[in-house]
């Protein structure tokens, strides 16, 4: 005997019934307990509480640095330099951060500005180094140095720290990119400040102990703004 299997009919799925009123009611009820109304700071009073974080690290710097006894030139010099670099810290909160995710610039931008400025940072330094030591030389003598970095490191931190908390939980898109920019802008600002404060020009110790600094925040800034950038 031979059995043939006939194809099952193909039935139509009626849709759910919604639920009652009073289980709508219920529900509604439950998810909308304790709730406050409340709205999140717009774009550019986020970019305007990140200028006042750095701005103030900056501040500090600069007071340090008028309290020592250093050549007006030199001071001078330091100044102008901090004010550059303000300018530019504003141009990456502007193109960057300020406004709304989807509308920050491409990618490529943004990254350009996260890796590139600090290598600009670093030539800004070369520059304005007076002398240059052997490397061998350097880790002997210069025994200020291991301070001057822990000092921008703490006030790096207190800037990207600062910016990182202003922007929490604004960017679905790119967290990590958007972080990675406000490490780079506490970076630099506290590089640029620390510029002023401290009276060594040698070029490894500009590099090592300041410009060092703007490129590790850029890297804690990416790790940290994928989870605190993030909704």
């Amino acid at each position: 005997m031979t059995s043939h299997e006939e194809p099952l009919p193909e039935l139509d799925w009626s849709d759910p019934a919604p639920p009652s009123a009073k289980v709508s009611a219920s529900i509604q009820q439950a998810c909308s307990r304790d709730l406050e109304k409340g709205r999140g700071l717009l774009a550019w009073q986020r970019a305007l509480l990140s200028v006042v974080v750095s701005g103030a690290v900056v501040a500090a710097l600069i007071a340090l640095g008028l309290m020592q006894k250093q050549e007006a030139a030199t001071l001078r010099a330091a100044l102008l330099g901090a004010a550059g670099w303000g300018v530019v810290h504003l141009a990456v909160l502007l193109a960057g951060l300020a406004r709304p995710p989807g509308r920050r610039g491409s990618r490529e931008l943004r990254w350009a500005l996260a890796l590139g400025l600090p290598l600009v940072f670093f030539v800004y330094l070369a520059l304005s180094a007076h002398s240059t030591l052997p490397l061998s030389r350097f880790l002997v003598e210069d025994t200020h140095a291991p301070t001057c970095g822990l000092f921008t490191l703490m006030f790096g931190a207190a800037a990207a720290g600062g910016t990182l908390l202003v922007w929490r939980r604004t960017d679905p898109l790119t967290p990590g990119l958007s972080g990675a920019l406000a490490g780079l802008c506490g970076g630099l600002a506290a590089a640029a400040g620390i510029g002023v404060a401290c009276p060594s020009h040698e070029a490894w110790h500009l590099w090592l102990a300041h410009g060092s600094t703007v490129l590790a925040f850029v890297v804690v800034g990416w790790a940290v703004g994928r989870k605190w950038l993030a909704p």
